[in-house]
């Protein structure tokens, strides 16, 4: 009789102390408002690109050298894109790294990281504030015996904002970055 008195009691402190009767019939979107939740939960948050990328190329070239180029995009280091449409919506874009292992034949393997701080003289930090490493490859035809030439490029995105460079690697490892000036709209 006294556990079932217990249990009585205990069911009824349960229900009369039950928050949340009065919300019952408001719109999520009030109760959000009234918490002072609602920024937190309409905002849209996308990251570009969602998952992580890793593109490796292993290439022996015809004048001893032995390259391979790891691009990946960095876990950590993202940066803010653009606001959709004025609207709290928010993009984020991954900044991408390349790793560049270089051997010729008698000499050691060096290895090269370009990222955006590598080449950050050639440009402002508004520019490098906003800009992605579009890719890494090998200039087969500028390539010789002494050097190997890579090239690569950056992009503001969603512009049409580019910056062309070329990467020469001799077979000491020795690194030398040169901006290429193009003219818009050639291919």
């Amino acid at each position: 009789m006294v556990t079932k008195l217990y249990f009585t009691i205990i069911i009824a402190i349960l229900a009369l102390s039950c928050d949340g009767r009065y919300r019952k019939f408001k719109s999520k979107a009030e109760v959000l408002t009234e918490l002072n939740l609602k920024e937190a939960f309409s905002k849209e948050i996308h990251i570009i690109p969602e998952n992580p990328v890793q593109i490796v190329t292993d290439t022996v070239l015809n004048n001893g050298f032995k390259i391979k180029i790891h691009y990946y995009s960095q876990k950590d280091s993202v940066f803010v894109g653009s606001k959709i449409n004025n609207t709290e919506d928010e993009t984020y874009f991954k900044n991408f790294e390349a790793t560049i292992n270089i051997q010729n034949g008698e000499h050691k393997k060096h290895s090269v990281t370009l990222n955006k701080a590598s080449f950050k003289d050639f440009e402002t930090a508004a520019f490098w504030n906003r800009a992605v490493m579009q890719f890494v490859w090998i200039d087969f035809e500028a390539s010789n015996e002494e050097f190997v030439y890579l090239n690569t490029a950056f992009n503001i995105v969603n512009t049409s904002v580019f910056k062309d460079f070329r990467i020469s690697i001799n077979k000491y490892g020795i690194v030398n970055i040169q901006q290429v000036n193009t003219l818009p709209n050639t291919i």
